[in-house]
């Protein structure tokens, strides 16, 4: 999923979109800790550093 481009038009709903897939992908990463670690760890660095940059977009004084 790519960064998110905040704008006049953006609804609750498509942000609500984006905390789900960030939820959902925390679950199925959970999941793949059990059998794959390593892996697992790797996709969860990649997430948390996804919801960072959507958290720091979001949060510009310009939004």
């Amino acid at each position: 999923m790519e960064t998110i481009v905040p704008s006049v038009n953006t609804t609750k709903e498509e942000l609500q979109e984006r905390v789900d897939y960030m939820a959902n992908k925390a679950l199925q990463l959970e999941q793949l800790a059990k059998t794959d670690e390593h892996e697992a760890m790797r996709q969860f660095i990649i997430l948390k550093k996804f919801a960072n940059k959507e958290y720091h977009v979001l949060t510009l004084q310009k939004n």
